[in-house]
């Protein structure tokens, strides 16, 4: 992007404005004199105590309220950072639309020139709660405070009166730089004015990245220092230009300038789906990346689809979904379990879609601008389908698009099969039930299986089963598998050649302790299925991930692509496999319990990162991530790390996972107490105590079973009972049914000890379920925690029968 297609971005409305002291020049304070820099500030104030020129502005100031008085210092600063007399430059500045303004000044120019044309600019400061800001007047953001709003109670907080460095420490720290980095992703353009690289370490800010240093324009004054100009280049473009030449070529622009019909669409949230238009056949070393790592090349999907090239297996159920939409379905659900392809089947879904005339777009990010650029989309009255994985943390978005699209769009959502089993009903509560399909993509078909061996044997993935004729290949697939993909991978990655090269990839970074951190760390999300950026990495481990010797490191630049800003490896079961039976326990636990520490205190500002907070604490996703070697103990303690963050601590769920852990891990009375405290919380709150319930049912049962409870069994069985007789009633999915399957385990262990009455009573018990399985519909008893629990109830009522049987015989 040149200098006129920037300025051509503000006039659009896509550009952030990022003023620093520069910015002031033509401007007068109360006194008629021009703003102080923070040095001259602080030596002004020293002069008038007589303290050392040199003295920090910190000091500076406290010094003068001590001899002086708070109320002294603050009619000081009101005199020297209150405006008088601006510009006429600072006027033509404030007329563009810009879409949000950052500033690191106290004063008050920006919002003087705003009221002079007659515009509304918000002030706010990093004190202000930042999910409280105005949607519809664009905000002023004061990095250091805003003089005009400073009082005695917070003097001392509201202004920052302090050096650089704690200065760029409290910044960064803050959840308002993620709000910042995120604008400079999706704005146009990003123009710095009058900024010095002395105000604020913009490193913490800004990273080098192609993306963003084609976008970024500094205005730095016409002479400026040769290290000055230096270092800002590698964070943009340098125009040795003032505010009053800036303004100029803005006045002038925006006289001349027309914004065109139709501007392309260029979303942070929303990504518009292209096929590229050169392709390259695969290689070897490609398949084994997209089998491995999980790395696809959409290219190679295309032309797969189009010539049966042994790339990519369009999966059967890619018609069924094109099909409901060609119905007028407008909401299809897609869902599987872990590594199961999920992400693949979209790829196709969304090629074949283009094929019949749709306009597809993936949502990619969450930010509070998504529902903007839903209406940029949906404002061609084209054909859309809007494609959303983790569809349950885009709910708003997902509700806006339904309501204000045409009739001739769609969007498909997508899950894992655990998340979307939750978060159906909430669908459900806003859209038609019987215009939502619902489809699950776990399993392979025949014709799928033959795919997977045909491709595993002509690039040679089979490793030591090579040799097996094709007929036992594919009843490996189907039977020691089950048909899914995720199955097949964790078995690959078993033969020595593949644990030899994971094993490689970290024993070579192992000793660099936070190298090896950050890739624990990658690995992590990726397995609860939030594949992060490099902001993300930033928010958790800081200026490391942007050093040169981290950048330039072999290893670590097989997982990240810095010029891209992406992670490499999006393969959620290699990121499992090298967890589980490769990382050291000790170190993953230390990591989650540090990012989930970085999250929490950047979550005000991401919605995102409260859901990976809640994904990170879920005990079902620990099995996935925590080394089997050492499970119990590490998932112990990573709970015990945690469980006094404000988060957590007073929150119902997170107890109820603690009390899941301690459960499966045999802590029984550890379990009984959190489940306790989960349930006091959840009172507490009105809480919807469903799941806890679901697991509490499962506890009864099970402390019954090992902690060998003869004379109260039927205590328990009796809690259990009403809790899943209620549940079975009411709930129109598996999990009463799949916490019911432990009768059978209960039955068989306390069945020496039961009278033929408690015999009969948990033989009712089964009845009971076994006639509501008879009245579900036929999908839902296909599903195999219904089948299994059918099975178990089963197995009671025939033990049963025969101990009437013979009681009866007996009795004759």
């Amino acid at each position: 992007m040149d200098y006129n297609q920037g300025i051509e971005s503000v006039l659009d409305g896509e550009a952030i404005l990022f003023c620093g002291a520069g910015f002031n020049i033509g401007a007068k304070n109360l006194r008629g004199t021009s703003f102080k820099s923070g040095a001259a500030l602080s030596a002004y104030l020293s002069r008038l105590t007589g303290s050392p020129l040199d003295s920090f502005l910190e000091d500076a100031a406290e010094e003068f309220a001590n001899k002086f008085g708070e109320d002294k210092l603050i009619e000081e600063l009101q005199q020297e950072f209150l405006v008088k007399e601006i510009s006429k430059s600072h006027q033509i500045v404030a007329q563009p639309p810009w879409k949000r303004i950052y500033t690191t000044n106290y004063d008050n120019v920006l919002e003087t020139a705003y009221s002079k044309v007659s515009r509304k600019l918000i002030p706010v400061t990093l004190s202000q709660n930042i999910n409280s800001l105005p949607n519809k007047n664009t905000i002023c953001v004061h990095l250091n405070g805003f003089v005009p709003n400073i009082d005695r109670d917070n003097i001392w907080s509201e202004v920052k009166l302090t050096d650089t460095s704690y200065l760029t420490a409290s910044i960064s720290q803050s959840p308002w730089v993620n709000m910042f980095r995120q604008d400079i992703s999706i704005a146009r353009a990003v123009f710095f004015v009058g900024y010095s690289a002395y105000d604020l370490d913009i490193r913490r800010i800004l990273f080098e990245t192609p993306n963003l240093k084609e976008k970024c324009f500094f205005i730095i004054g016409k002479n400026p220092k040769a290290v000055t100009e230096r270092k800002i280049s590698r964070f943009g473009k340098v125009l040795k230009k003032d505010t009053d030449s800036f303004a100029s070529v803005l006045d002038k622009k925006s006289k001349q300038y027309s914004p065109p019909n139709e501007k392309p669409f260029l979303g942070y949230c929303i990504e518009r789906f292209v096929i590229p238009q050169t392709y390259n056949p695969p290689t070897d070393q490609s398949i084994f990346d997209l089998v491995m790592f999980g790395k696809s090349n959409i290219g190679n999907v295309w032309n797969s689809i189009n010539t049966k090239e042994k790339y990519f297996c369009e999966r059967e159920d890619t018609e069924n979904v094109i099909g409901f939409i060609s119905k007028g379905k407008r909401v299809i659900t897609i869902h599987s379990e872990l590594g199961n392809g999920k992400s693949l089947f979209l790829e196709g879904v969304k090629c074949r879609a283009v094929e019949k005339g749709y306009n597809v777009y993936v949502v990619v990010n969450q930010h509070f601008d998504i529902i903007s650029e839903i209406d940029q989309i949906i404002r061609s009255n084209e054909k859309i389908l809007l494609i959303v994985d983790d569809y349950p943390d885009y709910f708003d978005a997902i509700k806006y698009f339904h309501q204000t699209a045409n009739d001739t769009s769609a969007c498909i959502l997508s899950a894992r099969s655990s998340a979307h089993d939750v978060f159906i009903d909430s669908l459900y509560n806003v859209f038609d039930p019987s215009d939502i399909p619902e489809i699950s993509i776990d399993k392979l078909s025949s014709n799928e299986v033959v795919w997977l061996r045909e491709l595993l044997d002509e690039y040679g993935l089979w490793g030591d089963q090579a040799s097996w004729p094709n007929n036992r290949k594919e009843n490996f697939i189907k039977q020691l598998c089950k048909n899914e993909f995720h199955a097949v991978l964790l078995k690959l990655f078993e033969s020595p050649q593949i644990i030899e090269k994971f094993d490689l990839l970290l024993s070579q970074i192992i000793n660099k302790k936070d190298y090896y951190e950050i890739i624990i760390g990658i690995l992590s999300l990726s397995v609860i299925n939030y594949r992060p950026n490099l902001d993300i990495l930033i928010d958790i481990w800081g200026d490391k991930v942007l050093g040169s010797q981290f950048r330039r490191n072999p290893v670590i630049q097989q997982i990240i692509d810095f010029d891209m800003g992406i992670i490499k490896i999006k393969s959620s079961v290699a990121a499992e496999f090298i967890l589980r039976k490769i990382a050291n326990a000790e170190v993953v636990v230390n990591v989650l319990t540090k990012m989930v520490r970085s999250f929490e205190k950047a979550s005000a500002i991401n919605k995102s990162y409260q859901n990976i907070l809640s994904a990170l604490v879920r005990f079902r996703n620990l099995q996935y991530i925590l080394p089997d070697k050492h499970k119990g103990p590490a998932c112990i303690k990573y709970y015990e790390s945690i469980k006094n963050l404000y988060r957590f601590n007073k929150y119902p769920l997170f107890w109820f996972q603690y009390a899941i852990a301690c459960l499966v891990f045999e802590e029984f009375d550890r379990a009984k107490r959190y489940f306790k405290t989960a349930y006091s919380l959840a009172k507490k709150m009105d809480f919807n105590t469903f799941q806890i319930d679901n697991h509490f049912a499962r506890f009864n049962l099970l402390y019954a079973i090992n902690k060998n409870k003869k004379s109260e069994c039927m205590k328990y069985f009796r809690k259990a009972r009403i809790i899943i007789n209620r549940q079975a009633k009411d709930e129109r999915l598996h999990y009463s049914y799949r916490v019911a399957t432990t009768y059978a385990d209960f039955y068989d262990k306390f069945e020496p000890i039961f009278t033929l009455e408690d015999k009969k009573e948990i033989g009712r018990a089964a009845n009971y379920l076994l006639l509501r399985i008879e009245n579900l519909p036929n999908n839902r008893k296909k599903k195999i925690y219904i089948y299994q629990c059918k099975e178990a109830m089963e197995h009671i009522v025939q033990c049963v029968s025969q101990e009437s049987a013979d009681e009866e015989k007996s009795n004759k």
